[in-house]
């Protein structure tokens, strides 16, 4: 069926996805992106890329039919949460709902941040730090935000989503060397 891809970066899963369906549409706000995601993907003919975020694009395409939303590391980036989860559920043919993002009680002791004063769990904060992953650092600054886990999951309930499942990711270091999850894999239904 049909994969709106929101937060699609590059491409990569979009193009993925495209593999096993018959459309796959890939949103990002970040112009740069969607210019290497159309560049890197010109042989897919079912693969499409807008530079917009969620709450613009379906404002605009409200009535587009995709079943199926894929968000890899996306929520914990989007400023506004709730506007987020709303608009996406203004999609009106989205019934699945597929999340990654960063475990909120694993990840500020992954990056250390958890041992600052201001770092309190249970409040909502964005986090300014560098851009790395575990393999290499960008060496430029980037924001996420810190929302416990009760956000996330009451952002999606109130637009009329339910959790179909709760998973917690390991990344790929080994365990002796992080013990913890450091991402959360979450489906929602409607």
């Amino acid at each position: 069926m049909p994969v709106l891809d929101v937060g699609c970066g590059t491409g990569v899963l979009s193009a993925s996805l495209a593999a096993t369906s018959p459309r796959v549409l890939g949103m990002d706000p970040s112009a740069k992106s969607i210019a290497i995601a159309r560049r890197e993907s010109t042989a897919l003919s079912n693969l499409e890329f807008e530079c917009a975020t969620v709450e613009d694009w379906s404002a605009l395409h409200a009535g587009e039919c995709f079943p199926v939303a894929v968000l890899n590391m996306v929520l914990m980036d989007v400023p506004d949460l709730s506007k987020a989860m709303k608009a996406l559920a203004n999609v009106r043919a989205v019934r699945q709902v597929v999340a990654t993002f960063t475990h909120p009680a694993f990840w500020p002791r992954y990056w250390g941040y958890d041992k600052l004063p201001e770092f309190d769990y249970s409040r909502e904060f964005a986090v300014v730090s560098q851009f790395r992953t575990a393999a290499k650092d960008y060496g430029h600054l980037t924001t996420h935000y810190h929302r416990p886990l009760e956000n996330y999951l009451s952002a999606a309930r109130r637009v009329g989503f339910a959790i179909a499942n709760v998973a917690e990711l390991r990344g790929t270091e080994d365990s002796r060397d992080f013990p913890y999850p450091r991402f959360i894999g979450l489906e929602l239904r409607r």
